[in-house]
Formats: structure tokens, C-alpha cells, sequence
């Protein structure tokens, strides 16, 4: 398995790829089985990590919870057509109300610590 390489990404890499017109642009994971990453020096293809007993720190899990409250915000301006409409009015070039409504949820949630 990949001997002599020293970079950690490849302890666990069952393939590395190059020009192949099947996965050329894929990155992402393939259901729970596999997992396509993009490098500087190249495309690839590991198993998905198996997180079952990795325990997350405290700050963490705050994290998760607080994006998991950003989540949420974004899904409710998308809801109220009202809201919607004034978020629409700040769009960027190229962004979306959804990721507007989570960028100033998790901005102001930030100036309130």
C-alpha cells in the first residue's frame, strides 16, 4: 500500500488516479463505501472512515451545535417569503440566500460570545 510515500492522506488509500475519464471532476463521497479527494498532486480514492468510535471534544460538539443552529436559521428564512426577499436583496454575486442566512447567523453568533 503506496510504500515509500510519507504524506499522511496516504496510510489508508486504496487507489491513486490519474486522467480517469470515469472519475475525472469527482470529489466527494460514493455512498458509504468510498471517498474521492483532490490534491495538488493529484486525485484520490479511499475508503470511507469509519468514525463509529471517535469521540468529538467539547468544543467540537459546540460547533456542531451551533452550525446545526445556523442550519436551521437558513431553513427558516427560505420559508418566509418575507425574509427570503430581504435576503435576496444583499446577495452577492454567485451566492445564495441559504449560504447568506447561515454566513450572518454564524457572524453574529460569533459577535455574541
Amino acid at each position: 500500500m503506496n510504500e515509500g510515500c510519507s504524506h499522511k492522506h496516504h496510510q489508508n488509500t486504496m487507489a491513486k488516479v490519474n486522467d480517469n475519464i470515469v472519475l475525472h471532476g469527482l470529489n466527494g463521497q460514493i455512498g458509504k463505501q468510498l471517498v474521492v479527494k483532490q490534491y495538488a498532486y493529484g486525485q484520490v480514492v479511499s475508503q470511507f472512515p469509519n468514525m463509529q468510535h471517535i469521540q468529538p471534544s467539547h468544543q467540537q460538539k459546540e460547533k456542531r451545535n451551533k452550525f446545526g443552529r445556523a442550519v436551521a436559521y437558513a431553513k427558516s428564512v427560505l420559508k418566509d417569503p418575507a425574509l427570503k426577499a430581504a435576503f435576496e436583496q444583499q446577495l452577492a454575486p454567485g451566492q445564495t440566500v441559504y449560504h447568506l442566512a447561515l454566513k450572518t447567523y454564524l457572524q453574529s453568533a460569533a459577535e455574541n460570545l
